[in-house]
């Protein structure tokens, strides 16, 4: 059996018959990260990681996911300690908010329902709110880091903190991000980083637009892209 401890996958169009010979060869996988993988459905994903039972860490920045998919992850790997979600999925609230401000909650309550082994947490560019907020802190008792920047429905008001404060580490999110993985990507993307953290750039009505579309058929048409598996093979004890 093979000793893999960690498999990351990055632009790639489809999964190939190679990735899985990879993935069913062991079950001893710690990290999975997919970055930019536009071609991997969530039932697939969810196939992958029931394979895996010793997961303890996932990453999945941009794709195909919707906010669902954060309590698929959950179920399948309820042991998981580290997980970094960052798919753009942020809708600004405005005006009065009622009972449909649970729709903007879907990722982090999928989050408190399934991962209460959680340490560390990336949620950004995420539409959550404070009620978001407090279930995650609620169901994920162990958590000691959370970055939410970007995530401009959440008001770190008093209540907010005072919640906040058991934790390590705390990204807030007007913070900087300038030490940000995905900056190029989002400055590429059409998104106003600037109108997050207090700029101008928000339009007539609002909102900040998300570009999905453009990053979908960047990544499926352009034949120059970078289109490749694997990227960091480790031995499981390293």
């Amino acid at each position: 059996m093979l000793s893999l401890a960690i498999y990351e996958v990055k632009c790639i169009k489809k999964f190939t018959l190679q990735h899985c010979y990879f993935l069913n060869r062991t079950s001893v996988l710690k990290c999975l990260r997919l970055i930019s993988c536009y071609f991997i459905s969530e039932k697939g994903l969810a196939a992958t990681i029931n394979k895996q039972p010793k997961l303890e860490e996932i990453k999945i920045a941009f794709g195909p996911f919707s906010n669902k998919v954060t309590e698929i992850v959950g179920m399948e790997a309820p042991q998981l300690k580290r997980f970094k979600f960052n798919a753009l999925c942020m809708y600004p609230i405005t005006g009065e908010v009622d009972e449909e401000e649970l729709s903007f909650d879907v990722a982090a309550l999928g989050i408190a329902k399934t991962m209460h082994q959680l340490r560390h947490l990336q949620l950004t560019y995420n539409s959550i709110t404070n009620r978001g907020l407090n279930a995650i802190l609620e169901g994920c008792p162990h958590l000691e880091t959370l970055d939410i920047r970007g995530c401009c429905n959440v008001s770190m008001d008093y209540d907010m903190w005072s919640l906040c404060a058991r934790l390590r580490c705390l990204r807030q999110p007007n913070d900087s991000l300038d030490d940000y993985e995905f900056r190029d990507k989002l400055d590429n993307s059409g998104w106003h980083i600037d109108s997050v953290h207090g700029g101008s750039d928000y339009t007539d009505d609002g909102y900040i637009y998300e570009s999905k579309s453009s990053n979908y058929d960047d990544a499926s048409t352009d034949e120059n892209k970078s289109s490749n598996y694997g990227g960091i093979f480790d031995d499981a004890d390293s």
